[in-house]
């Protein structure tokens, strides 16, 4: 699984996003003030170097972006985008047609919901159980 990071730029970080930065920074590499990245289990998958005009302009899309309406599918309640969460259980698979429970800040604080967690978190628990008395067996 993936995820994205972001660091302050230090002198040895510029070297690596050169060939990857946003047009100003491209122009002039000292405008870097921060390096955004997608990471895995094995290191860096992409890095991109972005000025400071460009971070506060993603700043403020985004900001306008979670301001956008949206409708809680569970209670109907009219929010904001921001106000969503995404919740994927431990063995979620989207190529096997899972998708994610999108629920706004209240219901997932709902019973409902938190039995759901709790239950999900049992399941795993199990699940890692085992395949430690598999890997047991496996070795005596």
């Amino acid at each position: 699984m993936n995820w994205n990071t972001s660091w302050s730029v230090t002198p040895g970080h510029i070297a690596l996003c050169e060939d990857m930065c946003c047009d100003k920074a491209r122009a002039d590499i000292s405008l870097v003030v921060t390096i955004n990245g997608e990471m895995d289990s094995f290191g860096p998958v992409s890095m991109i170097g972005v000025c400071q005009e460009c971070l506060d302009a993603e700043r403020a899309r985004k900001q306008v972006e979670g301001e956008e309406p949206w409708t809680c599918p569970n209670c109907g309640r009219l929010l904001q985008l921001k106000d969503r969460r995404t919740w994927k259980w431990y063995d979620f698979y989207a190529e096997q047609g899972d998708e994610a429970l999108v629920l706004c800040k209240v219901c997932q604080q709902e019973p409902a919901h938190q039995a759901r967690m709790a239950r999900d978190r049992r399941e795993e628990a199990e699940e890692q159980r085992s395949y430690e008395a598999r890997a047991y067996r496996s070795e005596g």
